[in-house]
């Protein structure tokens, strides 16, 4: 028994090795937007119960409610992607959704919290007090900025496996360690640090954790699209 785990233990070192050798960019790259898109979908769902509770009083119903509205997307998301895959390639299909996760993204953050304390806000005079509340996300505005980066998120997440799929070499979709257990491991990753990242941007400031959360998250939306456009040859199929 013991030399059948060893043995066991030596194939799946040997597997990894042979993965990591058969990883070309394009899979890289794939992999690299599974972990953003990942990242940012767990801190922008998980975050939702503190920042609502803390910002508008919300209770668990409530928080609820949007979790099972923003659910109900899934479906219609996927027919909607399965059709534009028929009109667009993968790869500019990419761009357009990272591109619709960043204007939701851009709704979630508090500008106002750059130059003004919101504690104080009704100190200000009633035109630089009309400018903080339209820069801040109020309840409306951080439900569809949710909505939004929850669609671009989940409807890219599919298109980049689809990528995945189609650019991983076929001895890398066999074995023990393939592209499925990759694919799978850094999603797993992608979520477990979004929800630290969470623990330490409320450990840090609640006032601040729109911006902690979703500032981060723009520029690595940003990288993603970078990242697609610096090797959309390689990327072609």
């Amino acid at each position: 028994e013991q030399q059948q785990s060893q043995n066991t233990v030596v194939l799946f070192f040997r597997s990894m090795k042979t993965a990591f050798k058969l990883m070309n960019t394009p899979v890289v790259v794939c992999l690299a937007l599974l972990f953003i898109n990942k990242f940012i979908a767990e801190e922008t769902m998980s975050s939702a119960p503190m920042i609502t509770k803390y910002r508008y009083g919300w209770n668990v119903s409530d928080v609820g409610s949007l979790s099972v509205g923003i659910g109900l997307l899934v479906v219609p998301l996927t027919v909607a992607v399965g059709s534009l895959a028929r009109s667009y390639e993968d790869k500019d299909l990419l761009k357009y959704l990272m591109s619709l996760a960043i204007s939701g993204v851009i709704l979630l953050i508090d500008f106002s919290a750059f130059w003004e304390n919101e504690k104080h806000v009704e100190h200000l005079s009633p035109l630089r007090r009309e400018l903080v509340w339209f820069f801040q996300p109020g309840p409306i505005k951080y439900v569809l900025g949710n909505v939004i980066v929850f669609a671009g998120l989940q409807a890219s997440e599919s298109v980049t496996m689809s990528l995945l799929s189609k650019v991983v070499s076929p001895r890398l979709a066999a074995g023990t360690f393939n592209s499925g257990l990759l694919a799978t491991e850094i999603g797993t990753f992608g979520r477990a640090l979004g929800d630290t990242y969470i623990s330490v941007a409320g450990m840090l400031s609640m006032e601040w954790m729109l911006n902690l959360l979703f500032v981060p998250a723009f520029f690595m939306l940003t990288f993603c699209i970078v990242l697609i456009e610096r090797h959309h040859k390689s990327l072609d199929i």
